[in-house]
């Protein structure tokens, strides 16, 4: 059975995150907005076990460095991942 990343388990791992991250990370709430508006539009997302992925396969992780606030004075396309893909001529099996 695969773990779904619906609302529910987002808003714990926002709280986990907060918690561990000790204040380190920024305010996780920018983000779990984010990841709520994703889940509402595209539903919640599959986590994959590493043994269910190909050997040689391509995978796209995503993540943000520095300071979370800053990220909310830049325009995000949303299309990123796509423009990566292109550019690099390969279709990701994860991200």
């Amino acid at each position: 059975m695969k773990r779904l990343l619906d609302q529910d388990t987002l808003r714990a791992m926002a709280r986990g995150c907060a918690v561990l991250g000790a204040g380190g990370g920024g305010d996780t709430y920018y983000a779990l907005l984010q990841a709520l508006q994703a889940a509402e539009d595209f539903g919640p997302a599959a986590l994959v076990d590493v043994d269910e992925l190909p050997g040689d396969g391509l995978i796209m992780p995503c993540g943000g460095v520095g300071a979370p606030l800053v990220g909310l004075e830049k325009i995000e396309a949303g299309d990123e991942g796509e423009r990566l893909r292109i550019c690099c001529s390969a279709r990701p099996d994860r991200l």
